[in-house]
């Protein structure tokens, strides 16, 4: 087993825990943010794909990131070693840490969906404005951008002598001494193709930078905007939603307005 991280040196109609596991862009467009968190969604983790031969496409900034670290898109979106979950979920309900301090938790990650025009595991990020105000106000000011994900991995491939390595004391001379830099021989770039996948946490980076350059905070849902926050996604999203119910929206809004009376 191995670590990795990008980091270079919901529904909230009745309580915080009720709203884990729903899209948190629907529980935008239906229901009021809680004042008690900081609610801001990050691009999570990038994937790439391969071409017609095979082979990683080397997505510049992107995949694979200045780590040295390749994730494929199909993996992020495929099945997770837990029963019934994509590897992207598994990032839910896992800490939102600052700088992946492991002892400094900000928060958590209530919700993932993945972007397939960015190729963009997206996070929604709750963190407690009560604990840490801060933070939460370098955020919100545009101070603090960066974001950085952990991930587990359970194997891995060296891009260029296909070295397959379940731990790092298995890895090739490659990507030992040389990992994020061009073979001289070949001229090909020396990546890491991570695999096995498992969400472990998602960072604010307040030092240093994300080694994933897209890998920023997308959105703030601050508690000063309106109360009800609608947008083409969220509306896409809530339609989905009823559709798989197999209710109508005015149905299913009416449900909700009882549900919270009671």
């Amino acid at each position: 087993m191995m670590i990795r991280t990008s980091h270079s040196h919901g529904l909230c109609l009745l309580d915080f825990k009720t709203i884990k596991g729903f899209s948190p862009k629907l529980a935008i467009d239906v229901a009021p943010i809680l004042d008690k968190y900081l609610y801001i969604v990050t691009e999570g983790i990038h994937g790439g794909y391969d071409d017609k031969e095979g082979n990683p496409v080397i997505i510049p900034n992107v995949s694979p990131n200045q780590n040295g670290d390749y994730f494929h898109w199909k993996d992020l979106k495929g099945a997770s070693a837990i029963a019934g979950q994509s590897v992207y979920q598994t990032w839910i309900n896992k800490p939102v840490l600052e700088n992946h301090n492991s002892s400094e938790i900000r928060g958590e990650i209530i919700d993932t969906f993945p972007d397939n025009n960015r190729l963009s595991i997206d996070m929604v990020d709750a963190i407690d404005k009560e604990k840490f105000p801060m933070l939460c106000k370098d955020v919100e000011d545009g101070r603090v951008t960066d974001t950085s994900m952990g991930v587990i991995v359970g194997k891995s491939i060296c891009s260029l002598c296909g070295n397959l390595a379940y731990d790092e004391s298995e890895w090739c001379n490659c990507l030992r001494y040389r990992k994020g830099q061009f073979d001289q021989a070949t001229g090909k770039l020396i990546f890491e193709i991570n695999q096995d996948l498992s969400g472990l946490e998602d960072s604010i980076i307040t030092q240093g930078w994300g080694a994933d350059e897209s890998s920023k905070i997308r959105q703030v849902l601050a508690s000063d905007r309106p109360k009800y926050v609608v947008d083409d996604v969220a509306k896409t999203l809530f339609n989905d939603f009823c559709t798989k119910l197999g209710v109508s929206k005015g149905d299913f809004l009416v449900y909700m307005a009882e549900v919270m009376k009671n």
